[in-house]
């Protein structure tokens, strides 16, 4: 079989190198029926406060989806957030032009973050320093798992109708 890895790929030293995407943040005009949403699609809150949820996944990062409130009742992407891949890198981000620092004391995992306003009006976050989750490889990686009925493979699928001596009879 191949290697199926994904090739390390040096980028340009001038540069932002990054690690791997961390988190993205979301507001939502509802944030209880998102909460519902959430728990249905399987993730986990890790944090809430009145206006902000947590909300940790299966992999080692401390989150993985913020949610919060919107202010003028319409939803929003407010930008994806990304490791850097050390120190430096981290403060050759807070280099860039508008770029602000802020502290992630009060969020899981602690660290600091970098967020650059685009001209779009989108936002691009760094961040550095969290404090990793450690990986319970006993426990369930969703909350869906409990509920999941076993799987069908393409070969398991059911059919409607009958199989008799290789020949399918539909039922009407």
């Amino acid at each position: 079989m191949p290697d199926m890895l994904i090739p390390h790929i040096d980028n340009n030293p001038s540069k932002v190198q990054l690690v791997r995407l961390s988190h993205v943040y979301f507001e939502h005009p509802d944030l209880h029926a998102f909460d519902k949403f959430a728990n249905d699609f399987g993730f986990t809150e890790c944090k809430r406060s009145q206006n902000k949820i947590y909300y940790s996944g299966y992999g080692k990062d401390p989150y993985v989806y913020v949610a919060s409130k919107s202010n003028d009742g319409k939803p929003r992407f407010g930008g994806a957030a990304f490791v850097a891949a050390s120190q430096e890198e981290f403060d050759k981000a807070s280099k860039l032009s508008g770029a602000s620092i802020r502290s992630l004391d009060d969020a899981p995992g602690g660290g600091q973050m970098v967020t650059i306003r685009r001209p779009n009006d989108t936002f691009i976050h760094v961040v550095y320093g969290q404090e990793e989750r450690a990986i319970d490889t006993n426990k369930l990686p969703s909350e869906t798992h409990e509920t999941q009925g076993p799987y069908n493979t393409p070969f398991e699928k059911p059919r409607l109708g009958m199989h008799i001596s290789n020949k399918m009879i539909h039922e009407d």
